[in-house]
């Protein structure tokens, strides 16, 4: 169940908003070269390209979504702040998930050094779902504020979205996993073998 939720939060945010918009050549000359300088983050090139293309197409929440990575990785974070705000409004309806978006908003407070934003957007992802708990752990970001007592609560709670069923009463039937050997009751007869292991994100025995 989590691994199908993951893939299509994965196939949700990529596919929908890569399409968004109609562009002709030049333009898709112009999205290629913002592409590339995001992709070897070279961030002043991209703040400047995605900022052009999201003047020149302000209804693409893809383009804000990345002038909000790029601007934050400059230190312009009012600029990201905005493109968040622009790229969660745009999104909504897009495939753009309201807590990958609050997500960002989260680190771009924590950046910008307001743990007092940065928890409360963080938050707001972990409880709608958020669930990517390695990049909270090692998003550069959160540096500061990791010895915290906000972030281990938060930090709980996002594992917690990514592996719902390894809570203590997921494992009241542990007992039952492993390889059985299954005889008859009377005389101890072998009558076959039994597997029985946990699957899904350990949901399901």
């Amino acid at each position: 169940m989590v691994k199908i939720r993951f893939a299509v939060f994965i196939v949700a945010l990529l596919t929908p908003l890569m399409s968004q918009g109609q562009l002709g050549a030049g333009d898709n000359s112009a999205e290629s070269e913002a592409n590339q300088a995001y992709a070897t983050h070279h961030w002043p090139q991209a703040e400047t390209s995605y900022s052009l293309l999201k003047d020149q197409h302000p209804g693409n929440a893809r383009f804000w979504y990345r002038l909000g990575v790029s601007a934050r990785a400059d230190k312009h974070y009012e600029l990201a702040l905005e493109s968040f705000a622009q790229a969660k409004t745009l999104g909504a309806s897009k495939g753009l998930p309201n807590f990958e978006v609050d997500y960002e908003i989260s680190s771009t407070y924590a950046a910008k050094g307001n743990a007092t934003g940065a928890f409360a957007s963080l938050k707001t992802a972990a409880d709608e779902g958020f669930l990517q708990s390695d990049r909270l752990e090692h998003d550069p970001e959160w540096s500061d504020l990791r010895a915290d007592r906000r972030f281990s609560a938060l930090l709980k709670q996002v594992r917690h979205n990514a592996a719902p069923c390894d809570d203590p009463q997921f494992r009241e039937f542990d007992f039952w996993l492993g390889d059985w050997d299954v005889t008859a009751a009377s005389g101890g007869l072998a009558q076959g073998t039994s597997q029985v292991s946990k699957e899904m994100g350990n949901c399901v025995i």
